[in-house]
């Protein structure tokens, strides 16, 4: 698995914490996304594949999922999302986890289809 993320599925998986996404941005290592966030709906609606599917870097993404609120789970081979409204189960992972084991895609993909297939090991 790649620990790759593209511009589009960090913006995506901080959807409901936009806040902490900005916040991110404000540092000028990383100013270049917050100009790009900024125009986000433009690039949607244009579909600028080239910052849309650009790669954000790396030291981004990891800070980026340090600070995700999110936390999954394993179960019977799929990588879920917990309820946040229930107790957490001992074996939940942060979004970090999940980054450095399986990738971006597989945060975006839980999110999006409620589950994300782990590959066989």
């Amino acid at each position: 698995m790649s620990n790759h993320m593209k511009f589009w599925q960090l913006v995506s998986i901080f959807r409901d914490d936009e806040s902490t996404l900005k916040q991110l941005f404000m540092n000028p290592e990383w100013k270049q996304y917050l100009d790009w966030y900024n125009g986000y709906d433009g690039h949607v609606f244009k579909q600028n594949r080239q910052i849309l599917d650009a790669e954000v870097s790396p030291s981004l993404a990891e800070n980026a999922m340090r600070q995700c609120k999110l936390k999954f789970v394993v179960w019977e081979g799929y990588l879920k999302m917990c309820d946040p409204k229930k107790k957490l189960p001992p074996d939940a992972l942060d979004a970090i986890d999940v980054f450095k084991r399986y990738g971006g895609d597989a945060i975006e993909d839980t999110l999006e289809y409620g589950s994300f297939r782990l590959p066989s090991s």
